[in-house]
């Protein structure tokens, strides 16, 4: 990601490629994860330190990278202290192809093993990845729990009606789709600007990260820019403080996601926080719409086919306007997803496995 080439060796700058590769081999010949590999030893070396002046009673770790698993592990074992882990996406699941990203009896697997042998508990985002390890690991299934990411600090959200004016739909978030998905969804914004008079007038912006570029203007970036007849903007990323701002200013919201079953996304909390109508233009099998059922200000797509996702963004206009009632019913809903109604069980949980162990 370095753009400055005056800072690269000469092999680096010569056979780029050649560079990454070797640089790959040196990670995983300490710990089987690209990129990340070599910071096992740091990583030991800084719980050391800590723990010298602040000694733990349990040391949970929260991948990725998934070399803090093995840094956990050398360290609990070393001290015999306890483990536990919050995983967010599983390491041997692939979230978003859907299958298994490596088999037990792999390096990583044995590893992976063995640290789940040692962790009084597992925490999962979904049902779904659970389930995978319950089926892998069936012997520990028993300490697998379901923890899902929640919201935290929404400030209350306006319940005033709303100026007259165009609607205005909003995207917040890094987009991480990749340049087909987003043409998808714009041309299916496009469909339903021209197929609704409520849509004549309105606006869909994007608000954070579009992508992982150091610099410049990204593929997704200039997808955005040729559908700026069409009412379409990127304001560029928005400060946490600033985040509550960006949906009052909004109509409804609009969720674009990769990924099905396993991936739920944090995202969708937060945007039921605000109780506002919620666009889905993901696979419907996507775990998003596991929590999203129940909501009532939910616009569900039947498929990724524009036609489809523009008829969603049509209902989710003809939603705006709802009844006071619908909104609260909403936010009702939300409220089972605040993150400290999801922690606090699942804290009491893990101390009770600490201290009977």
């Amino acid at each position: 990601m370095d753009p400055n080439i005056r800072r690269y060796s000469r092999k680096r700058a010569l056979d780029p490629s050649g560079w990454l590769a070797e640089q790959w081999q040196l990670d995983e010949e300490v710990f089987p994860e690209r990129y990340f590999g070599r910071w096992l030893g740091p990583l030991v070396d800084a719980l050391e330190l800590v723990n010298a002046s602040h000694p733990g009673d349990l040391l949970m770790v929260s991948p990725a990278p998934y070399v803090t698993l093995g840094a956990a592990l050398k360290f609990c074992e070393d001290r015999d202290i306890p483990l536990a882990i919050d995983y967010r996406d599983g390491w041997s699941v692939d979230v978003i192809g859907g299958e298994e990203a490596f088999p037990p009896e792999s390096r990583p697997g044995v590893i992976e093993g063995a640290v789940l042998d040692r962790a009084l508990r597992a925490w999962f985002v979904n049902d779904a990845i659970k389930d995978f390890y319950a089926e892998r690991f069936p012997e520990l299934r028993g300490r697998f729990r379901v923890v899902r990411n929640g919201y935290d600090n929404m400030p209350p959200p306006l319940m005033e009606p709303r100026m007259p004016g165009p609607l205005r739909f909003g995207y917040l978030g890094n987009l991480s789709l990749r340049p087909p998905q987003v043409d998808s969804l714009l041309k299916s914004w496009r469909i339903a600007r021209l197929g609704s008079p409520l849509l004549a007038d309105s606006t869909f912006e994007f608000w954070g990260h579009v992508g992982n570029q150091s610099s410049g203007m990204n593929a997704n970036q200039r997808l955005i820019a040729a559908f700026g007849a069409d009412g379409v903007s990127y304001g560029g990323p928005v400060a946490r403080v600033d985040v509550a701002d960006s949906y009052r200013s909004w109509d409804v919201l609009v969720l674009p996601l990769i990924g099905g079953p396993f991936v739920t996304s944090g995202k969708v909390y937060e945007y039921m926080a605000t109780g506002l109508p919620i666009v889905s233009a993901h696979d419907p099998a996507n775990g998003a719409g596991e929590v999203l059922r129940g909501y009532p200000l939910w616009a569900r797509n039947e498929s990724l086919d524009p036609g489809d996702v523009a008829d969603a963004f049509i209902t989710a206009a003809e939603m705006v306007d709802c009844e006071p009632e619908l909104r609260l019913a909403a936010l009702r809903h939300a409220e089972q997803f605040d993150r400290h109604r999801l922690l606090e069980p699942r804290m009491t949980d893990l101390v009770k496995a600490l201290e009977q162990r």
